[in-house]
């Protein structure tokens, strides 16, 4: 089932709270893809503010692992001010919490402080694609994966950086990539810390936040897009990961920060 059809019921649920089902072909191990979890939260908050609210930042907390299958959503506005509004999403499997989406929407406003980031240079030749096949989560399949430096997980490429290019594949959508395809993404990449190692091991984010320099994005979820991380710091078992994703032309449309956790 493609992307969008998984989140097309969030956008006519009604009411605080909704019960919604999660296919198994998004799964990562024992528990759904990151990314997806997070897009499921934000359509259902996006379903209630409408489209014309404008996200600037979202913080989420992966509580406890979620498996594919039925969930619980709750939405709540937290405060609308004259240009801000603040919201959140729960997620509820099995009457537990599992992930609290944070979510600041923002009004365009002018402003005598204007600074447009510098093109960046996204022609970097091509060391390695993911296979479709092997051992690879499962939600990997909807994706096309080209690494431009560092390693892929488990290579035990103990790099500091790790870029590369993604989109969806076999999307039939030729639409302007929705907000939360592009949450998807950015998740999908996996934490570059995975890379030093030799063997598979376990590990999560705990902490995700994303910041959006826009959201009018001017290609589709299946045009390539550019990801750029970096570690900051690796330590007692807990990696921080700051990570720039970039349009095809060059532009910087998103800021991401990870904590992830490492049980090797």
């Amino acid at each position: 089932m493609e992307f969008q059809q998984v989140l097309a019921p969030l956008n006519q649920a009604s009411g605080e709270s909704c019960h919604f089902d999660i296919p198994e072909d998004w799964g990562q191990g024992r528990a759904l893809f990151g990314g997806m979890a997070a897009a499921v939260a934000f359509s259902y908050l996006q379903a209630l503010l409408g489209d014309a609210a404008k996200v600037r930042s979202l913080s989420v907390s992966f509580i406890a692992p979620i498996a594919p299958g039925p969930v619980q959503l709750k939405r709540e506005i937290l405060r609308i001010g004259k240009s801000v509004q603040h919201a959140e999403v729960r997620i509820y499997q099995q009457e537990q919490l599992a992930l609290v989406l944070l979510a600041s929407f923002g009004a365009t406003r002018t402003s005598v402080v204007e600074h447009q980031p510098e093109l960046i240079d996204i022609s970097a030749p091509v060391l390695a694609q993911l296979p479709k096949q092997g051992p690879v989560p499962e939600f990997t399949q909807h994706f096309d994966y080209q690494l431009t430096s560092g390693g892929f997980p488990f290579s035990g490429t103990a790099a500091v950086q790790m870029s590369g290019r993604n989109r969806f594949s076999q999307q039939s959508t030729q639409s302007p990539c929705s907000v939360a395809e592009l949450i998807a993404l950015i998740d999908a990449w996996p934490p570059a810390t995975l890379s030093w190692l030799q063997a598979p091991a376990p590990a999560s984010s705990l902490t995700w936040s994303l910041e959006f320099l826009t959201t009018d994005f001017a290609f589709t979820a299946n045009d390539w897009w550019y990801y750029r991380a970096q570690i900051d710091a690796a330590h007692e078992g807990y990696s921080h990961i700051e990570a720039r994703f970039i349009d095809a032309a060059g532009k910087l449309v998103a800021i991401s920060r990870q904590t992830v956790t490492v049980f090797a």
